[in-house]
């Protein structure tokens, strides 16, 4: 039917629909996680962000609430303090392991990546560069870097004792909605709403190879070094597809949607 009085029916952009879709579900909730199980190969628990972690020895307990970290001490649950986020933060990663500093990345709504000290809750630092939400975190002990995804379409690798940018990848048509790291291979893989996984150089941010064959969003991706397999999930948890870590081949592919797969957003 055409639109009466001639005039024109509204255009909408079905990719931007979704990613509008993706992200306004991940800013609905202060620190996303997803949880899959049932997959191919046998059951998973993958949360992509944990909103709790653990920092000064174990002793604090920290704990993401909307634009707030809730700090607490782990013996006696006494609240040490709370840090606010300028915006809300739809992202939370603890540092402590590898960081002297004991501190949590938080990144939000803006674009904006913060570094925190839990001690004292001090910012120490602003990672700017990044034009939209941040929407994953992922710190690779063996590069000493800290890598984000966005809204923006990109990933960026940073220095996590500066907040130096070290490096841009771009190549995504939409959001980058999930990252996960090869050790073996020096490699990072994101997967993201244009249904490709790409996988990097983490020493240089260069592009290695692109798998294609999803037919929905890609939500969340699993690296297993031994069985040299690259596991990705689609939103909805709709379509499972395997690929070689190394060659970016697809091994095999399920699109069931009676399949027993669920998808939960924490």
């Amino acid at each position: 039917l055409k639109p009466s009085g001639g005039s024109k029916a509204p255009r909408h952009s079905a990719s931007k629909g979704m990613e509008d879709l993706m992200a306004k579900d991940l800013r609905a909730r202060s620190s996303p996680a997803i949880e899959y199980a049932s997959l191919m190969v046998s059951e998973v628990r993958h949360p992509i962000q944990n909103p709790k972690c653990m920092v000064c020895d174990g002793t604090v307990e920290c704990t993401a609430k909307g634009n707030r970290i809730i700090v607490r001490d782990v013996y006696t649950g006494y609240r040490k303090r709370v840090i606010v986020n300028e915006r809300p933060g739809v992202n939370f990663l603890c540092l402590s392991d590898a960081d002297p500093e004991d501190a949590v990345v938080t990144g939000d709504a803006e674009g904006a990546i913060r570094k925190w000290c839990v001690r004292t809750g001090r910012m120490l630092y602003k990672f700017e560069g990044h034009t939209k939400m941040v929407s994953r975190l992922l710190y690779s002990p063996e590069e000493d870097a800290l890598f984000s995804a966005s809204a923006d379409r990109t990933i960026r690798k940073w220095n996590p004792r500066t907040g130096e940018c070290l490096g841009v990848m771009t190549g995504h048509t939409m959001m980058v909605t999930c990252l996960a790291i090869c050790t073996r291979d020096r490699a990072l893989f994101s997967g993201s709403g244009d249904k490709t996984v790409k996988k990097w150089s983490t020493a240089d941010c260069t592009l290695l190879t692109t798998m294609a064959g999803h037919q929905m969003p890609v939500c969340a991706l699993e690296v297993n070094e031994r069985d040299n397999v690259l596991l990705s999930l689609e939103w909805g948890g709709m379509g499972q597809l395997r690929f070689a870590l190394d060659t970016g081949v697809m091994l095999n592919a399920s699109f069931n949607k009676e399949y027993s797969t669920t998808v939960i957003l924490l």
